[in-house]
């Protein structure tokens, strides 16, 4: 298994990158979620539709609820596939009810990250998984 450091000032974070990485998910986020003893995991439904059943057997019997929405078909009506990410994160923030988390606007967030050009389609896509 490879280790991508995503090292910001602050918020650093791993990504892993593993053909099995799946398999291996209960294993990997078990000592993260203790004592919790379900997650929620927001999906797409055509993600959830191949992977689901290799999610849930992954989990290694960690409860979890799954969020699934649209998000590419949501995405491909704003005019944008590639925005499906961001309704994702905006069902997340409403999911997990972050709104204003320790001070961060999202939508300030995300006009800070997405250039010009991408930036009112990403804004409609994260409003489109906030108002779910």
């Amino acid at each position: 298994m490879k280790t991508l450091n995503v090292g910001l000032e602050q918020n650093s974070y791993n990504i892993l990158i593993d053909p099995g990485l799946l398999g291996k998910l209960g294993a990997l986020i078990q000592p993260f979620i203790q004592p919790v003893e379900s997650v929620a995991v927001v999906t797409d439904e055509d993600v959830w539709r191949h992977h689901g059943a290799a999610f849930g057997a992954a989990m290694n019997g960690i409860g979890y609820r799954p969020i699934i929405v649209p998000a590419g078909e949501i995405a491909a009506g704003l005019g944008n596939i590639r925005t499906m990410n961001v309704v994702l994160l905006g069902t997340l923030v409403r999911t997990l009810g972050l709104g204003t988390l320790a001070g961060v606007e999202w939508e300030d967030v995300l006009t800070d990250l997405i250039p010009g050009k991408l930036l009112e389609v990403n804004l409609a896509a994260f409003k489109a998984g906030l108002n779910g």
